[in-house]
């Protein structure tokens, strides 16, 4: 019992002074407050397109494209897929989608329909946050 105590102190110490000993987070990965929405279009030439949500978007877009699949990443601590967001969401018939209560940080965002090119880009969330995607028919 004597050798035990000194043992979980030397363990202990080793594990800080070795950085293997990872503090607790002070949020857990993927949960915040914190949001992603954007709407996903046929891609196309120059033509603004408005919807009620943003009337001041203009992007190169022919129309927005229901029923595509967003799928938004990100990976846990060290690269691991423990602990990491894997979040999907389908597009409503105006092509929007949102993502919530997410933590700040960057994530993978993807987009893909059938008979679709898909599209894929890293997104810096950071508050209520937009973000567009177009694919190619």
């Amino acid at each position: 019992m004597r050798l035990r105590v000194p043992f979980l102190i030397a363990t202990a110490v080793l594990l800080v002074g070795t950085g293997l000993y990872l503090a607790p987070q002070t949020q857990a990965q993927g949960v915040g407050t914190s949001s992603l929405s954007g709407i996903v279009c046929v891609a196309g030439d120059e033509y603004p397109y408005m919807t009620a949500e943003a009337p001041d978007r203009n992007q190169s877009c022919n129309g927005p494209l229901p029923n595509a699949t967003v799928r938004l990443t990100q990976p846990g601590p060290l690269g691991s897929a423990v602990g990491g967001v894997d979040k999907t969401a389908t597009t409503d018939a105006n092509g929007a989608f949102q993502f919530s209560q997410i933590a700040d940080g960057t994530y993978k965002l993807e987009a893909a329909r059938t008979n679709f090119a898909g599209a894929t880009l890293d997104v810096k969330v950071n508050g209520a946050t937009q973000q567009d995607l177009s694919l190619v028919g």
